[in-house]
């Protein structure tokens, strides 16, 4: 993965994550985003880790399909 805001923002995922609050959850979540600085992701969580992968998961368990708009979540971001 390159850098932009989007990027580091998942890559900040798994040293976020609670392993103790997801217990024993298994699941894989997509990202589809569209926009200028959008993309595909998808979150994996399994065995008490969370992992972060760029593109699509064959089999996502939850798909998050929304137009990106970085202002809003990035306001220093042109």
């Amino acid at each position: 993965m390159g850098s932009s805001p989007v990027r580091d923002f998942f890559r900040t995922l798994p040293s976020k994550f609670d392993a103790e609050a997801a217990e024993d959850l298994t699941a894989v979540y997509q990202f589809d985003l569209s926009g200028p600085q959008g993309g595909q992701y998808h979150v994996e969580i399994k065995d008490g880790a969370c992992s972060v992968r760029e593109g699509t998961h064959p089999e996502p368990h939850v798909t998050f399909s929304m137009a990106l708009q970085l202002r809003s979540l990035f306001p220093t971001v042109q």
